[in-house]
Formats: C-alpha cells, sequence, structure tokens
C-alpha cells in the first residue's frame, strides 16, 4: 500500500458517490452505496497524507499540489452526482460547489500567507461534515418524501450548506 494507491482508492470512493447518488432517481436504496463510497473516499483522503508521514515518504510539494487537486475533482463529480440525484435541484449543487471552492480558495491563500494549513472552520471540518451527510442521507432514506421543498430551495440544500458554506 502507498499513499499514491490511497489517493486513488479516495477517488474511486468519490465516483461511487457520485454514481449512487444519481441511481437514486431509480431507487432510494442507493443511498447506502452513497454512504459507502464516502466511507471509502474518507479512508483513502484520510490515509495517504498519514502513511507518507508514517513511512517518511513525503514529498511535500508534489503531496500538496495532488492531494488539493484531486480533492477538487473528487468533490466536484460528487456534487454534480448529488446534483443528478432527485434530492437537490442542479442549481443548488452547482451552489454549494462554489462554496467548497470558494473555502478551498481561502485556504490555499491562508496557507501561502501564513504558513499555517487550516482546513476546519469554526468547529467544523472534513469529518464532521462527512459524518453529517452520512446522517442526512439517511433521513433522506427513512423519510417519507425525501422530495420536501420549501419554495424553491430543497431541505437538503439548506442542510448541506450550513456545512459547506460559511
Amino acid at each position: 500500500m502507498t499513499p499514491d494507491i490511497l489517493t486513488v482508492i479516495g477517488i474511486i470512493g468519490g465516483v461511487v458517490m457520485a454514481a449512487a447518488y444519481w441511481l437514486c432517481n431509480v431507487n432510494k436504496n442507493f443511498l447506502w452505496i452513497v454512504d459507502l463510497g464516502l466511507v471509502i473516499n474518507w479512508f483513502g483522503d484520510s490515509l495517504d497524507g498519514s502513511l507518507a508521514r508514517y513511512r517518511k515518504i513525503e514529498r511535500f510539494k508534489y503531496g500538496y499540489f495532488v492531494d488539493h487537486t484531486v480533492d477538487i475533482t473528487t468533490q466536484t463529480i460528487v456534487l454534480l452526482g448529488l446534483g443528478a440525484s432527485p434530492f437537490v435541484h442542479f442549481s443548488y449543487a452547482l451552489l454549494a460547489l462554489v462554496g467548497y471552492l470558494l473555502l478551498g480558495i481561502l485556504t490555499y491563500i491562508n496557507t501561502a500567507v501564513s504558513g499555517v494549513y487550516k482546513i476546519s472552520y469554526g468547529k467544523i471540518g472534513p469529518t464532521e461534515v462527512r459524518v453529517f451527510l452520512i446522517g442526512l442521507n439517511a433521513i433522506f432514506y427513512f423519510a417519507s418524501n425525501p422530495m420536501i421543498h420549501m419554495g424553491r430551495v430543497s431541505i437538503f440544500f439548506l442542510m448541506l450548506s450550513c456545512c459547506v458554506l460559511p
């Protein structure tokens, strides 16, 4: 096992999530596959850098570039899949993607200016967002009508935007 293999595992998890969100148009049981993809993504994304540090094979510039490029690409794929699902209007998924990308830009600029790499805002970081998303998927699985809307904004988007957008 290498850090690069873990990175690929994380990408696979993101693709599984996107495909499963899209397949929820056929059957909402695919929400459980979304959660499986999320866990796979979490595993690969969380451990790649840790493994490199543990084995003392860090490649700081390469790792930083690859990790953030893969994160942005994977989250774009996931949010496009979410937008293709029956739970979130596509334009709201794109708005959440813009929020994610803006937070990423803020993180990268902060790192360049201060030298401090910080990916949590307030008390919310990537782990909290992932746990929240798993819980939200469960709520929508067990809800009798997962297409609850308040005007043109779905409940799912409102809850997601609380975590993704500042």
